[in-house]
């Protein structure tokens, strides 16, 4: 049987994990000495290799700003004993949910895209282009 995993669009991804933000928790930071600002993958997954009794969890962030919400893909690490911590520093800490899927549906629903926005934008509202005005622009048009 050939199960495919689909690739939701982004507003169907933010509204599924803003569903579950209630799940959402904060992570305990403690970065690693060899860790890079907001590489949290590699991060994660350096940490893993030099300590496999540790795991790599997939999962996402919520930045709330100003009437709307980032929701970030993230990595974080799981300890033999079941706690989580992050590695990675990060200029601001952000409640933290599991990805529900494997690694593959992780990588598909963060292809050429680490977060998504809540509210969704709509496309409709959205001017993706922006008038070209005659003359006086650096770009000799």
């Amino acid at each position: 049987m050939n199960s495919s995993i689909v690739r939701l669009s982004d507003a169907d991804l933010a509204n599924s994990l803003h569903r579950r933000r209630p799940e959402a928790r904060l992570v305990s930071p403690e970065p690693s000495s060899s860790a890079d600002f907001n590489l949290c993958h590699p991060n994660a997954e350096a940490y893993v290799r030099e300590n496999p009794d540790c795991t790599v969890i997939r999962g996402w962030l919520f930045e709330d700003s100003d009437g709307f919400t980032y929701i970030n893909a993230h990595s974080v690490v799981r300890r033999k004993d079941g706690s989580l911590f992050d590695p990675t520093p990060l200029r601001l800490q952000c409640p933290f949910i599991e990805h529900e899927g494997t690694e593959k549906d992780f990588a598909i629903q963060t292809h050429n895209r680490s977060r998504v926005q809540f509210p969704p934008i709509d496309p409709k509202d959205f001017d993706f282009g922006a008038p070209i005005e005659e003359g006086g622009n650096e770009f000799n048009l």
